[in-house]
């Protein structure tokens, strides 16, 4: 439930998923997968992508966290992630999008490629990837290629095609 919560983006999802990701490993606290999901919850909670207040009929968005705490945050949830399990995905996902936030971008690179190497069906690291590392680093070609790659595992997938649109209007090809 958590990581559906996640995945609906925004600050307000991102903290309800990091107060169910809390609760999991209250409960379980051996449970790899809760960490990986408590650091993307915190990532998203310290980014602006939830609707602007001044929108006729927008809601105001819920107050975002510093990236300063959320790095704080998201290391030591990343770091118990992979030493609970070094071959969970999500776990190395998760400390890919900890380093590209960090401006680490060659173990960036290294941490999602490692999450793609394990579980290459997992749409969300792709899209991860290209929005936190390979778009800041103007590699357009490849994010449209590894976006490719992820659609073909979920071809019904929106986030991947919101994400190759986006990529492709980056890209200048309109068409």
């Amino acid at each position: 439930t958590a990581r559906a919560v996640v995945a609906r983006r925004g600050t307000s999802n991102a903290r309800k998923a990091a107060e169910l990701f809390e609760q999991v490993i209250k409960t379980d606290p051996a449970f790899a997968p809760a960490y990986a999901g408590l650091a993307d919850a915190y990532a998203f909670m310290s980014m602006d992508i939830e609707g602007r207040p001044d929108r006729p009929g927008g809601t105001a968005p819920a107050p975002r966290i510093s990236s300063e705490t959320a790095l704080s945050r998201m290391r030591p949830a990343a770091v118990k992630a992979i030493e609970l399990d070094p071959l969970l995905s999500e776990a190395h996902a998760a400390m890919g999008l900890l380093r590209s936030r960090e401006r680490d971008w060659e173990n960036a690179r290294r941490s999602f490629q490692r999450a793609i190497d394990l579980n290459p069906s997992l749409t969300r690291t792709y899209t991860n990837y290209v929005t936190s590392t390979l778009v800041p680093l103007g590699k357009v070609d490849e994010a449209t290629r590894l976006l490719e790659v992820a659609l073909r595992a979920d071809p019904l997938s929106l986030d991947v095609r919101r994400e190759l649109a986006m990529v492709q209007i980056i890209a200048g090809r309109y068409e």
